[in-house]
């Protein structure tokens, strides 16, 4: 196993909270980068495009009265891209990537929270997606069924 698998490998919030994290961060920094605080977003692609999905359907608002002002801002980007994503740890999940995020034996429960398809809400940031029809390593339904649930949900999204 190498270092880097093995650093994250069955401990599923070390990537959301690196992601969640950046996003704050730009946000906390954002005038003083010259940016605008109201548009930032995370793109990913495959096993990047689960952790880009996860940061767009798992995410808070900030905590006002922490003493951090890193963490007093808002983790919820405000658009997210993903291309070929991982979506789903569900039975049409791709293997290796919920072995290395969940482990070898995960609780059903931990295959719920990070089927992300299944965690969209009103408040998800709109999501674009684009997948080949052909990908053999990580099926086109992975974003089809994202891409259906966000408009259940009457979130703006675009499948390609």
């Amino acid at each position: 196993m190498n270092t880097n698998r093995a650093l994250v490998c069955g401990r599923p919030f070390v990537p959301l909270l690196d992601a969640q994290r950046a996003i704050r961060t730009v946000r906390s920094k954002a005038r003083e980068w010259n940016i605008d605080p109201g548009r930032i977003g995370i793109i990913g692609f495959s096993a990047g495009g689960h952790l880009a999905s996860t940061a767009g359907t798992h995410f808070d608002s900030g905590q006002p009265q922490g003493t951090d002002p890193i963490e007093r801002a808002s983790c919820r980007p405000d658009f997210v891209l993903l291309v070929y994503p991982v979506v789903t740890m569900g039975v049409q999940t791709h293997g290796g990537s919920k072995l290395n995020l969940l482990g070898p034996d995960p609780k059903p429960e931990m295959v719920e929270l990070f089927s992300n398809e299944r965690q969209v809400t009103g408040q998800t940031p709109p999501m674009f997606l684009a997948h080949a029809q052909d990908d053999t390593v990580v099926p086109p339904d992975h974003s089809r069924m994202l891409h259906e649930t966000l408009k259940a949900h009457q979130v703006a999204t675009e499948f390609l």
